[in-house]
């Protein structure tokens, strides 16, 4: 039964709800109330009142008390003792950075004020790592960065360091800025109060502004066929009456229950859905039903996108990702020798390997991938081993994530190619690796091997190259059985608190039956504080097409519809940035699906070495070319 406290149009739900844990948001920490720290909010341990251990108490690092750094007692910025170079007390702002290239010419020394855009202020000889800026206001607020330079070529950005000057000079020095950690809630939202029960209920919430605004426990976001956006909460009545939100129930009693969404692919099957399993809710595009695993996979027989409720409430960006805000792919002659290294020839070759046309080698044997199927046994152990070896040939470090499910087990396959100089920075390119149908011969050449070679060939051409973040390529299984692998995979990454700069999921991109090469980048609504961070990858794209004239064989477009039901939105459910590379689905949709005949002579070679030719060029942009290794460690102290 359907309880309601004002009856709305019906919407549907995602995944699979077990006993939800408690978790507390994460709160902001000094970083000198960690072992060894102080407690007066300096950032030394000395308890004197400013930052530098000198003693004197005036944040200068030397020992008289002149406020300045020159170490006589006139303060101004020189040592001769008269008052010429600066007036008494006016701040200044010392820069110090880590020079990690030796070829540089000089350094370009760039300044934002009170949210401006960044100009630049200075150029410092290669021979020094510092500069000392004179020109600073009291009551102001500046935030710097430094990039190294050769000629007409530079490095990437150091990070950026900011400080805010005092607004009398009689005031006690401005401690400098204390850097918060991870940009990423420890937690995301709360999940339940002290409601006096314990029973929750799954709820759709209607969204009618910021999403994270709702002050709920939230499980999915969503659009129905009319673009109409809802949320599923999980929470108790109590908790969904307080937050004074238009409400339906749809399950009264949501604790230790597993649901499943799955978006649908025709009425019949919608129908028949029904008499698989407990049905929730059909919003004409999605349904949600409570399903176990056999259900699940029986879903996904009949043509459903399957994507299973996590056991935790969606986690929200905390705050804007500036370095994915950031991104920009302008024309770079190095990256045009990369995107013509992806070949038609190449992709056939791969794809036909991969989908079951002929034999791949594995393990020193010969044997034909008939299947991928996660359930499959020794197909899809073969295929993980494949692909474990394609990347084990290359100069990367490979692994195995094995993960277990409630009735099954698998692997998800990764390798990594550090970065220099933002190496704690990572980019991903991500497939599926699994494919359907469940039993019999599964080719999967649209369905998930266009994304596989896409990640294989990204890894052939990108390894031979240096980028300044690590690019990670994963291939993911139980993608068919609702994102299991995936969502092991994200969560993983948040749990090791991973800087992930941007995510760039491949499904199905090699279908195009209309000669019209349309491509959809699908980002989360721009209801979703994480929308702008999505934008910005797939906007990257959108240059890479511009830029290396491939608009005459790609037209792409950025789809902010929050469409769900790929791995992406495993990294989005816990705060990361991704999209989902797709080909035309809502015009153009694949006959095939899920189905035998979806092999190598279904797919149009020529759209998907062109998809592939933008992916790879917009990995390249993303992950930085290491031309000159970026400035690091920039701080900046202000000095009066």
């Amino acid at each position: 039964m359907v309880h309601a406290k004002k009856i709305l149009p019906l919407v549907l739900l995602t995944g699979a709800v077990a006993a939800l844990p408690q978790c507390s948001a994460g709160e902001d920490v000094d970083q000198d109330d960690a072992p060894g720290g102080d407690s007066d909010g300096d950032g030394d341990s000395d308890g004197d009142g400013d930052s530098d251990g000198d003693g004197d108490g005036d944040g200068d690092s030397d020992s008289d008390s002149d406020n300045d750094s020159d170490g006589d007692s006139d303060g101004d910025s020189d040592t001769d003792g008269d008052t010429d170079s600066q007036t008494d007390g006016a701040p200044r702002v010392e820069l110090i950075w880590e020079d990690n290239s030796a070829d540089e010419d000089s350094f370009e020394v760039q300044r934002r004020t009170d949210g401006a855009d960044f100009s630049e202020i200075a150029v410092v000889d290669a021979d020094l790592s510092s500069y000392l800026d004179l020109s600073v206001e009291t009551g102001r607020a500046y935030t710097y960065r430094v990039r190294a330079k050769r000629g007409n070529q530079h490095s990437a950005w150091s990070n950026e360091a900011s400080v805010q000057t005092r607004t009398e000079a009689t005031e006690p020095a401005v401690e400098r800025a204390i850097q918060r950690g991870s940009q990423w809630a420890n937690c995301g939202l709360p999940q339940f109060l002290a409601d006096g029960s314990d029973q929750r209920v799954l709820a759709r919430v209607e969204v009618t502004g910021p999403v994270a605004d709702l002050g709920l426990p939230i499980y999915a976001h969503l659009q129905d066929h009319l673009k109409n956006e809802y949320v599923l909460v999980v929470a108790t009545p109590a908790r969904l009456e307080r937050s004074g939100v238009e409400y339906v129930v749809l399950d009264s009693d949501a604790s230790g229950t597993d649901y499943i969404i799955g978006e649908g692919r025709g009425i019949e099957a919608r129908e028949e859905a029904s008499m698989i399993a407990d049905v929730l809710i059909d919003d004409g595009l999605q349904i949600v039903m409570r399903a176990d695993d056999s259900q699940a996979e029986a879903l996904a027989r009949l043509g459903f996108d399957i994507e299973r409720l996590d056991a935790v409430p969606i986690v929200w960006p905390r705050s804007t990702n500036r370095d994915t805000l950031s991104l920009q792919a302008n024309y770079d002659p190095t990256i045009e020798e990369i995107i013509e290294q992806v070949t038609e020839d190449k992709v056939n070759d791969y794809l036909g390997g991969v989908s079951g046309e002929w034999p791949v080698t594995v393990g020193g044997d010969e044997f034909t991938i008939v299947t991928r199927n996660t359930r499959s046994g020794e197909p899809i152990e073969k295929a993980t081993q494949y692909v474990y070896e394609f990347l084990e040939s290359l100069p990367l470090n490979v692994s195995y994530q094995e993960w277990v499910s409630s009735s099954m087990s698998n692997r998800n396959v990764i390798g990594e190619q550090p970065g220099v100089g933002r190496e704690d920075e990572i980019v991903i390119i991500a497939a599926h690796l699994d494919d359907m149908p469940s039993s019999g011969r599964a080719p999967g050449a649209d369905d998930n091997g266009s994304g596989v070679v896409g990640v294989m060939l990204a890894a052939e051409i990108l390894s031979q190259y240096e980028f300044e973040r690590t690019v990670r390529y994963l291939f993911f299984t139980g993608e068919e059985q609702g994102l299991i692998g995936s969502k092991r995979y994200a969560s993983k990454l948040y749990d090791e608190g991973a800087n992930v700069i941007g995510v760039y999921n491949i499904d199905m991109i090699g279908y195009d039956s209309d000669n019209e090469p349309i491509l959809r980048l699908h980002t989360r609504t721009p209801n979703n504080s994480g929308n702008p961070g999505d934008v910005a990858i797939a906007n990257t794209f959108v240059d890479v097409v511009e830029e290396y004239d491939l608009g005459h064989a790609l037209t792409p477009i950025v789809d902010e519809d929050g469409k769900s039901n790929s791995d992406h939105s495993s990294f989005w459910n816990k705060g990361y940035p991704a999209i989902q590379a797709a080909q035309d689905g809502d015009n153009d949709k694949n006959p095939y699906y899920h189905k035998v005949k979806d092999d190598l002579s279904n797919v149009n070679l020529g759209y998907l070495t062109y998809y592939l030719k933008g992916s790879v060029g917009t990995i390249a942009h993303m992950a930085i070319l290491s031309v000159l290794a970026a400035p690091t460690d920039l701080n900046a102290t202000v000095l009066y």
